[in-house]
């Protein structure tokens, strides 16, 4: 294999090895992209705030509820003292019985509502118990969905920072091998065509753009592999047979 080869050779898998890093780029930003850290942390966030939300309204109802508790005690204790003054005998005269019996009428009426009222702030104390629970149980879970998406984004970060050295060391493994003026236009044509800078021949037509290549380019090509370029796009071409020869294809 001449001197021409070897580099072709190298050249060959400089690109692939940069048409190999473009497509882990590419899926790597597509990664980061669709990650869900950041839906993660707000979910974090909107749970903490419903819970602490929640929290507030259970202790208000909570407050509620004790001074109905306490309201209704109260009156179930006026009224108790109301009714055994009314019928235990006590009072004679009509016209104070009467008041008796009206206010009796209004502390039951009280109580009644009192009661009412106990039973809803009840019913609600208990639905807010169990909205509290489960806002809470929610908000662990997505804190620890957070911390687990932490922890998988740096392995992540660590092993892109591995894979991100390796590569460099071995494109500069591969470019002390390949001829100065040869490397700079690789690196030119390859800022232009990322991961087709070098392309065969085929039929005739360049394998980048498809173009039909004049003969001349073809008989330069045959003699200069992966020095000459399509006029039409400016890629390095190689014969068909060459790339074969080489092995890469």
């Amino acid at each position: 294999m001449g001197l021409l080869d070897d580099f072709l050779v190298d050249l060959w898998r400089l690109q692939d090895l940069d048409y190999q890093r473009i497509k882990f780029l590419k899926g790597r930003g597509q990664s980061e992209g669709s990650t869900d850290q950041e839906d993660l942390t707000t979910a974090v966030t909107r749970s903490a705030n419903l819970v602490g939300e929640v929290g507030t309204r259970l202790n208000r109802i909570r407050g509620t509820f004790k001074q109905v508790e306490l309201d209704l005690r109260t009156t179930e204790a006026q009224l108790a003292q109301s009714e055994k003054r009314l019928y235990g005998g006590e009072v004679g005269n009509p016209k104070e019985l009467s008041q008796l019996e009206h206010r009796v009428n209004e502390e039951r009426i009280r109580r009644s509502q009192l009661e009412t009222t106990y039973l809803s702030l009840m019913e609600e104390l208990e639905h807010l118990e169990r909205q509290l629970e489960q806002a809470g149980a929610n908000a662990n879970i997505a804190r620890e969905q957070l911390v687990k998406s932490d922890q998988e984004l740096q392995e992540r970060q660590i092993q892109n920072e591995a894979l991100d050295q390796e590569y460099e060391l071995n494109r500069k493994a591969l470019l002390v091998k390949i001829p100065d003026q040869i490397r700079e236009k690789y690196e030119r044509i390859q800022a232009r065509h990322p991961g087709t800078a070098l392309v065969r021949i085929e039929r005739g037509t360049c394998g980048g753009c498809h173009n039909a290549l004049a003969q001349a380019e073809i008989e330069r090509a045959a003699r200069m592999p992966g020095l000459t370029t399509c006029e039409n796009c400016g890629r390095l071409v190689v014969p068909e047979t060459n790339v074969n020869r080489v092995g890469w294809g």
